[in-house]
């Protein structure tokens, strides 16, 4: 999903949706903290909600993505974040 269907309320539904995955690219103004589990808080004020988030650039159109995912990096299905990346392109 790009931007368009990117919010706070839209990640914590499918987030809370048993055996379903996306790849959702974030806002520019999403504020991002990073916390010592490798996952962020995405938002601020009290709405927060805590994913996985994988950047990339496109350096041929000097482009940075946001990209917010609730698949696996490790494990029996691990997915990359290159193979993330990949997903989106």
């Amino acid at each position: 999903m790009d931007r368009g269907f990117c919010s706070l309320e839209r990640i914590a539904e499918l987030q809370e949706k048993e055996e379903s995955y996306y790849v959702m690219r974030c806002k520019n103004n999403m504020a991002l903290e990073m916390l010592d589990n490798g996952k962020y808080k995405i938002g601020s004020g009290k709405k927060k909600v805590e994913g996985r988030v994988v950047v990339f650039s496109d350096l041929k159109e000097r482009t940075e993505f946001r990209l917010v995912t609730n698949l696996p990096e490790e494990g029996e299905g691990g997915v990359s974040n290159e193979e993330i990346g990949e997903f989106y392109r």
